[in-house]
Formats: C-alpha cells, structure tokens, sequence
C-alpha cells in the first residue's frame, strides 16, 4: 500500500505543463483534479471524451490563462506521458487524416467521432477509492503548485472537490511579505482606499502577489498590492489589471448591476494609489505577466 501511495505522489509531483516565457498552461493538472473528483464520487476510472469535454473547457475558459481558442484534447491526450491515463485504441486515432497536422496527436473531431475513451490503470484507481485522504492530498498538492489562495475555494467547488478532512498545508513563503507590502502602501486598499480597523487590527486588508507565487514571482514589495479581500479577489481571478502606468484597467467580461459598478466598474481608468517610496511601485515585467496571464481581456475603452 505504502509503495503505491508513494507512486501516485510522485505522479502528481512530476506532472508535465506547457511552458514558455513564463507562461504555463494548466491543462493537464486541471484535467487530473476531474479525475480525483471522479475518484472521490465512486465513479468509474474509465471517461469518455465527450462527457468531459465541455466541463474542461469552462474550466480553461475560468482559470487558464486566457486564450482565442480552448483545447480540452490537449490534456486529455497528452497526459498519457504523464503514467496514470490511457486513452483506448490510440493507434486508430492517429492514422492518416485524423492526427493534427505536424503532430502526434489526433483532432478534436477524431475524438468526438470515435468516441475516444480514456482510463487510469485500476490498480491506482483502486487505491483512490481505499484511500480517501490520498486524494485530498494530491489534490490539495495540485491546487497549491498552479492557483493562489483566492482561487482555491471557488476552484474545488467547480470541479466538485471535497477536501474539507484534510488540514491545508502552506508552501513556506517570506513571512514579512504581508506586512512589508501592507506598509508600504499605508495600511489601505490601493484600488479602493478601503482601511477598516477592529480596534488595532487592519479588517480585510492583504498582500496580493502580482506575479503569482505559484509561477515563481517573488515574495517582494515591488511584485505586491495591498488590496482589500474583495479587490485581491478580483485581481486574481482577472476582473482588472494595471497598465503600464500603473492606471486601473477593467475586464470586459466582468458584468454585474450597481454594486459592481460602484466597488469595480467605476473605477476602470483611475490610477493605482501609489507606495510610499518610487522604488516600491510594481515592477512592469510582473504587471505584464499579469495582464498576459491573467486579466481577462479586452479591458473596457
């Protein structure tokens, strides 16, 4: 048991991603948590395309980078290099006419129309179902290596998730981040102004990684906002960015009535209240990443 527990945490730890220019695509660890949700439900370790195809690309369209186009096939073929997913009959789907054109791997359209399946091997899937605290901690492994903090609760909901038996464990970080970032820009929000206290305390005020931690940005002042928990939410899941000279920029796709306007909206176009030094602004290569990365684009005019 021991020895297979410890072959499925050094799956999920050497997980192959798309990368380039510091640009990684979550294809294949979003497809692997649909299928510890699948684990977790008691279902079947055999998935057809077409059932998956769809709920994959609104998880793309959600928390993927943004893209023109969306490619469920992308995962649910490549991550057979990955060692725990196998797609049946692979051969028939790479003759003549259905592979893509310069590649090994077939088209959408062939997959669809054979109604290609895919399976992990039952003797891993077995030991998902023996042991549910397992797929909490892979899960709980995935999710921290490719999402911040504010994108985890919304994200396991979508995929349908339960990791609630698990205690979370942190990635060890710069303790001093939050506090630096929150000083510098003087204990308030630097979209909104926004600086509850409870007595002493600061209420709802955090250090929000411009770059995420999770793609290597740093734990410094320059890659941070001091952000109230609802903007720092917004930020992270693409509803604004900064442009380069550090002025509001708000999503298109971001909809809502009065409130929204009023707390988000509105404030397209006003500039970033700024740290207490220069040398303190955010850096322009992290506000790029982010704007690239992250933002839902197109910004309104």
């Amino acid at each position: 048991m021991t020895e297979i527990i410890s072959k499925w945490e050094e799956l999920v730890s050497n997980l192959t991603v798309w990368k380039r220019g510091g640009q990684v695509a979550p294809h294949k660890p979003l497809l692997t948590l649909l299928l510890l949700a699948r684990a977790q439900a008691g279902a079947s370790n055999q998935m057809r395309y077409a059932e998956v195809e769809e709920p994959l690309r609104k998880l793309l369209r959600d928390f993927g980078p943004v893209r023109k186009a969306y490619h469920p096939e992308f995962p649910f073929w490549h991550l057979q290099s990955d060692g725990f997913w196998h797609v049946h009959e692979r051969e028939e789907l790479l003759v003549d006419g259905k592979r893509r054109l310069g590649s090994n791997s077939p088209t959408v359209m062939a997959l669809r129309d054979s109604d290609a399946s895919g399976e992990v091997p039952e003797f891993l899937w077995r030991q998902l179902g023996r042991e549910p605290g397992l797929i909490v901690r892979l899960a709980r492994r995935i999710v921290e290596q490719f999402w911040p903090e504010s994108l985890h609760e919304s994200l396991l909901q979508s995929i349908g998730l339960d990791l609630a038996t698990e205690q979370i464990v942190r990635k060890k970080r710069d303790p001093r981040f939050r506090e630096r970032v929150i000083r510098a820009y003087e204990r308030r929000c630097a979209v909104c102004g926004f600086d509850a206290r409870i007595g002493d305390a600061l209420l709802g005020i955090e250090a929000a990684h411009i770059k995420w931690h999770q793609y290597a940005g740093p734990d410094t002042v320059a890659n941070g906002l001091a952000l109230c928990s609802l903007h720092h939410s917004a930020f992270d899941r693409g509803a604004f960015t900064l442009s380069d000279d550090l002025h509001i920029q708000v999503s298109q796709d971001l909809t809502g009535h009065d409130m929204v306007r009023r707390m988000i909206t509105d404030l397209h176009g006003n500039p970033l209240t700024p740290p207490q030094s220069a040398d303190l602004l955010p850096e322009t290569g992290f506000v790029n990443w982010h704007r690239k990365n992250v933002f839902r684009a197109p910004g309104r005019s």
